[in-house]
C-alpha cells in the first residue's frame, strides 16, 4: 500500500519518494556545511571534484590589500585573510556581535549593521572615546576603528547612517548574544589587538561584511575575474592612449558622480579640456586589487601619471556597477595621495596604539 500526501504546488508525492527527497536535501546541506568547514578552515577545495573561491575577493596584492577582513554576519565571525605569495590564506576567524536586528542597514538608528565594501581608516583610544562619550564611551572597550560608511554605494541607494565601528567592549556576554549592537562589529578586547597588527589606516583595510560567505566554482571565478581585468586594461589603455570617446565610454552616464558632486556632462568637459591639452601621458598602474560584493564591486590601485601638465602618485579608487546592459561602468572614482611615508599602522602585538 502507498501513501501520498498532497505538495505545496498540488501535486501527489508518496512517503517513499518524500523520504528520498529529504535524504537529497540533507546531502546537499552537509555537502555545504562542508565547503563552508573547509574554506573557513583555511583549506583548499583542490582536493575535491571542483575547486571553489570565495566571491568577495576576486584579486589581491601584496601591498595595499595583502589583508583583508570578512565579516559573516550570519554565523557571527570575522575571517582574515592574507595574500601570501599570491595566494589567498585564511590566517583565522574571531567570534562578533553584529547589530541587533538582522538586515542590511538601510538607516540611522535601525539597529542593523551594513553589509557591503568598506574600508577601516581610522582608531580610537579607550581614554579618546570616554572623552568624547563620557562613560559611555566604556562600551567601546580598549579601542574602536572606524568604516567609511555610508560608501558611495550607500549614498547612491539612499541609505543613512554613520559611526559604523570595528571595536572591542567592555562587557564579553554581548559577544556570546551574537546580536547585541547598534550597528557597529564587536569583538573582545584580546581579539581586537590580534586584528590590529593587519590594520593599516594609512591607505584603509578592506572590510567586507556580508550574511553568508558565498562562492564560486572555478569556471564562474576566472570569467568574472577575466571580465573585470579586461575593463579595467581597457580603461587604462583608452586613457594612456589619450582616447577621449573610448576613455569616456567606461562611465556610466546616468549615475557617475565626481567626489565634489558633480555629474557625468560636467566630469566629461573637464577630461576633454585636460586631453586636448595633453601632449603626453605616462601613466602606470600598481598593485590592483578587485573586490566585489553582490552587484558592484570595487577596484583599487596605485596610480603614477606623468605629463606635460602635472607629475603625480597616488592611490586610485573605482566603484563599478553594471548598467541596464549588465556593461560594468564606473559610477564613483577617488584620487588620494599617498603618506610621504608609508608604514603599518601597528607595529607587532598593536603597541602603537595598545600600550
Amino acid at each position: 500500500m502507498q501513501f501520498f500526501l498532497p505538495t505545496r504546488k498540488g501535486y501527489l508525492i508518496n512517503l517513499v519518494q518524500l523520504a528520498k527527497l529529504n535524504a537529497v536535501k540533507r546531502i546537499r546541506d552537509g555537502l555545504k556545511q562542508i565547503f563552508t568547514i573547509l574554506f573557513c578552515s583555511g583549506l583548499s577545495f583542490s582536493g575535491l571534484a571542483e575547486e571553489f573561491f570565495l566571491s568577495n575577493i576576486v584579486q589581491t596584492d601584496q601591498v595595499y590589500s595583502k589583508n583583508i577582513f570578512v565579516v559573516e554576519k550570519g554565523r557571527h565571525l570575522l575571517h582574515l585573510f592574507t595574500n601570501e605569495n599570491n595566494q589567498l590564506k585564511k590566517l583565522y576567524s574571531v567570534p562578533i556581535a553584529s547589530g541587533k536586528i538582522p538586515g542590511d542597514k538601510e538607516y540611522q538608528g535601525d539597529k542593523k549593521t551594513p553589509e557591503g565594501i568598506y574600508f577601516l581608516g581610522g582608531f580610537y583610544k579607550s581614554d579618546q572615546l570616554i572623552k568624547m562619550y563620557g562613560d559611555y564611551g566604556k562600551i567601546y572597550g580598549i579601542g574602536a576603528f572606524t568604516s567609511d560608511y555610508p560608501n558611495p554605494i550607500d549614498k547612491m541607494d539612499g541609505k543613512t547612517g554613520d559611526g559604523i565601528w570595528l571595536h572591542s567592549t567592555n562587557d564579553v556576554s554581548r559577544i556570546e548574544k551574537g546580536l547585541d549592537s547598534r550597528g557597529c562589529v564587536v569583538v573582545n578586547d584580546e581579539n581586537l589587538k590580534k586584528l590590529s597588527d593587519y590594520i593599516e589606516i594609512d591607505i584603509g583595510t578592506p572590510y567586507i561584511v556580508t550574511q553568508e560567505l558565498k562562492y564560486w566554482n572555478k569556471e564562474t571565478y576566472e570569467k568574472n575575474k577575466s571580465e573585470l581585468q579586461s575593463f579595467f586594461n581597457s580603461w587604462v589603455t583608452a586613457w594612456r592612449g589619450q582616447n577621449i570617446n573610448d576613455y569616456l565610454s567606461h562611465y556610466d552616464e546616468k549615475r557617475f558622480k565626481t567626489t565634489r558632486g558633480a555629474r557625468f556632462p560636467s566630469f566629461k568637459a573637464r577630461k576633454k579640456r585636460v586631453f586636448k591639452a595633453t601632449e603626453y601621458a605616462k601613466i602606470d598602474m600598481d598593485h590592483v586589487s578587485i573586490l566585489h560584493f553582490e552587484d558592484y564591486v570595487v577596484v583599487r590601485m596605485k596610480q603614477s601619471y606623468e605629463s606635460n601638465l602635472m607629475n603625480d602618485s597616488g592611490f586610485k579608487t573605482l566603484y563599478l556597477r553594471k548598467n541596464k546592459n549588465y556593461q560594468w561602468k564606473i559610477v564613483w572614482e577617488q584620487f588620494n595621495k599617498l603618506p610621504a611615508e608609508r608604514e603599518l599602522a601597528f607595529s607587532k602585538s598593536g603597541k602603537r596604539y595598545f600600550e
